[in-house]
């Protein structure tokens, strides 16, 4: 995801290991955006619809896997 979004001229901050509170599954605020996400999950688990249509997006460009 990291080269796919670099690309596409997306800045953000790669974080990998166990770093702070939460470790490797923590969420992290990009700055100057407030830009929320979580990293290092190896699963995400859809469970309502507006969820659902953000999940379909990520599928459309190739952000997620099936």
């Amino acid at each position: 995801i990291a080269d796919y979004l670099r690309s596409r001229g997306v800045r953000f901050e790669d974080i990998w290991g166990n770093h702070g509170l939460g470790g490797r599954m923590r969420s992290r605020m990009i700055r100057p955006q407030p830009q929320i996400f979580g990293h290092a999950a190896q699963f995400i688990t859809v469970n309502n619809s507006r969820f659902c249509l953000l999940i379909n997006g990520w599928l459309e460009r190739g952000l997620v896997r099936p």
